[in-house]
């Protein structure tokens, strides 16, 4: 699922904002489903993250939290985006676990 949204190929623009990251995607029912889905159940295991879906002309998906939640999105997505390389949960979980001494849960 996180695949499907954080891919060379759906994000549109990534912005940097002062607590995250906001994520372009494509305006499609599809995505809006995808994006739902992974939030519903990202909540459940990371609630340092702050999701945000702004819908209009646009779709942007603002991913953000604590300075060292952003530094865990600018390394592991925004990262895997300009290499389009993502990494797989287990390694996500891992340099989250890492950076933060926390599992998340």
């Amino acid at each position: 699922m996180a695949k499907d949204i954080f891919s060379s190929a759906s994000v549109l623009e990534v912005k940097d904002l002062p607590n995250g990251y906001g994520f372009r995607l494509p305006l499609e029912t599809s995505m809006l489903h995808n994006v739902t889905t992974f939030v519903a159940n990202e909540r459940l295991c990371c609630p340092f993250f702050t999701f945000t879906l702004v819908i209009g002309e646009q779709f942007w998906f603002e991913l953000t939290g604590t300075q060292e939640v952003k530094d865990y999105i600018k390394a592991e997505i925004v990262t895997a985006l300009e290499t389009n390389n993502f990494p797989t949960f287990d390694a996500l979980e891992a340099a989250y676990t890492a950076a933060t001494g926390s599992t998340g849960q």
